[in-house]
């Protein structure tokens, strides 16, 4: 009997131990199950109305259009998200399969919290079929930000700099492209950080070695201490190469964040359309908004005119901006800079009525062409490579 009542317990002890074996592999699996593309996390929402119960009920509907937006410029190529109208609040709601909610701030009269909201996979993917619109929802690789920050001439390289205060506030789990960022560093000055910026060749090789990764991007914000404008030098390597970009950022108009958010918004975009681009590069154009460069947007063509299709391939071109004075000239930069895919603009000369210019465009000519027209503007071959003016 005493041998039975050991085999027995020893059973149990087995079977007890099995339990916990597979309850950890489960907590494993769970725990390196990627993040879903259709959840929305840090989206900040407030309201005021005439008691905190009310100002709740507000916020909760604006975090939830303010992430479904977010969602459809995830996972909509650029040039079909003008096909995806603006939404009834309870048009979300049916889209919607659960909210967190965290940072909660409640007044009498007012709310404030900080959102995460999960979409229905399957809902949103029925509601983009019924616009003809396919969502793009495989992944790429993750990618690391190195940021710099420089302010007043100096860099700032405490961990609670503004700049990369301003990155990690942004939702980097879900994003087609995931990323981290990497804590600052105290041996990169403003000097060091710019002498980077111009060597990028050199400057990914070593820091692919000093962070053991093939992703990564290297992220200069400067600022004079005014806050208004940032300038914004990135280079990186991700699954299409090489890239560089330049750009002057301010805060969008009407918006409730800083010109450093609105730098930030811009610099991990950059990654995301480039993987975008990348895994619809055939699909033709539809009219879009795009970024102006300084935190802004251009408004797309309203005549539904597609751009022909390319095979991805970056391209450098030459081309002569001719204007008649400043307005016309600050026009065709901005829509030539704001177009996506616009990489190492190199501005080699400017005069009273024209600008020489070189970039490196992904399916050259052809679809510069298509594009710049949707922005009002003609292109054409001249003796020294490409013409452009305003229409």
């Amino acid at each position: 009997m005493a041998m039975k009542r050991a085999l027995t317990r020893a059973g149990a002890l087995f079977a007890l131990a099995c339990f916990g074996l597979g309850m950890a592999a489960a907590g494993a699996c769970a725990q390196t199950r990627p993040a879903s593309v259709f959840a929305v996390s840090n989206v900040k929402a407030s309201a005021e109305a005439q008691n905190a119960v009310e100002a709740k009920k507000i916020a909760q509907g604006q975090a939830q259009s303010r992430a479904f937006r977010k969602l459809v410029s995830r996972i909509v190529d650029y040039r079909s998200q003008s096909r995806i109208p603006d939404l009834a609040l309870n048009e979300i709601e049916g889209l919607v399969s659960d909210m967190d909610v965290r940072g909660e701030g409640v007044s009498g009269t007012g709310y404030v919290a900080t959102f995460g909201v999960s979409f229905s996979e399957r809902a949103v993917q029925a509601l983009l079929a019924r616009y003809g619109v396919s969502a793009i929802t495989d992944r790429g690789p993750e990618i690391l930000i190195v940021p710099v920050y420089v302010e007043g001439g100096a860099a700032r390289t405490a961990d609670r700099n503004a700049w990369r205060t301003a990155l990690t506030s942004l939702d980097l789990t879900h994003a087609l492209v995931p990323a981290k960022v990497a804590p600052a560093r105290s041996d990169i000055t403003a000097a060091i950080a710019n002498a980077y910026i111009a060597s990028p060749a050199a400057t990914l090789e070593t820091l692919k070695t000093q962070y053991q990764t093939q992703q990564i991007m290297f992220a200069l914000a400067e600022t004079d201490g005014d806050g208004e404008t940032i300038s914004l030098k990135l280079i990186g390597l991700d699954s299409g190469g090489q890239f560089s970009v330049q750009r002057k950022v301010r805060a969008k108009d009407g918006g409730d964040g800083t010109a450093l958010d609105a730098a930030a918004d811009l610099a991990f975009d950059t990654v995301q359309e480039r993987w975008k681009l990348a895994r619809d590069a055939s699909a033709p154009a539809a009219p879009v908004a795009a970024s102006d460069g300084d935190g802004g947007t251009i408004p797309g063509p309203g005549n539904g005119t597609s751009t022909a299709a390319y095979d991805g391939s970056m391209e450098t071109l030459q081309v002569t901006a001719l204007y008649s004075g400043l307005k016309e000239w600050q026009t065709i930069r901005r829509q030539l800079q704001g177009l996506p895919g616009v990489q190492n603009w190199d501005l080699r000369s400017v005069n009273p009525r024209s600008a020489a210019i070189a970039f490196d465009f992904p399916g050259g000519a052809a679809r510069l062409t298509s594009m710049a027209a949707g922005q009002g503007l003609d292109v054409e071959n001249g003796p020294d490579g490409l013409v452009v003016k305003v229409r």
